[in-house]
């Protein structure tokens, strides 16, 4: 089934059930499902509020937003390769996905990029506390 054939609010229902950590890890659903990681990116790359995009202002790029985990830990979560021509891969907590560095979007936020685990388990109790929303309709 594609994203456009997902009944209104599906979307958001998918998610939250697949946002917790699979059991007995740590690691945020969207590094270990990458179903549910394409999902969330495709829907930031379609919402006109949110635009995941290539770079076209390096100043507010993934790669340097409050939001994009590259702590030891995180990596630890990520498949594979961490580092392409893309840029360095990290967890993007506003959105739900695996990010690269290089790219953009109009959530971007100053003061990042989470580097230390301690900062990253503290954004991660933040976020699976909080309420959340869930990626926009599309």
């Amino acid at each position: 089934m594609s994203i456009d054939q997902l009944a209104p609010g599906a979307m958001q229902a998918a998610i939250r059930d697949l946002e917790a950590p699979p059991p007995g890890s740590s690691c945020p659903a969207a590094t270990q499902n990458e179903q549910l990681n394409l999902r969330n990116q495709e829907a930031a790359t379609r919402d006109p509020r949110i635009q995941y995009r290539l770079a076209d202002n390096p100043q507010s790029a993934c790669g340097n937003c409050s939001a994009f985990d590259v702590s030891p830990r995180m990596s630890q979560c990520m498949p594979g390769e961490t580092q392409d021509a893309g840029g360095r891969s990290g967890y993007c907590w506003t959105n739900s996905f695996k990010c690269q560095s290089a790219r953009v979007c109009n959530a971007w936020a100053r003061g990042g990029p989470i580097q230390d685990d301690k900062n990253s388990n503290d954004r991660q109790n933040r976020e699976t506390q909080a309420p959340k929303a869930g990626p926009p309709e599309i």
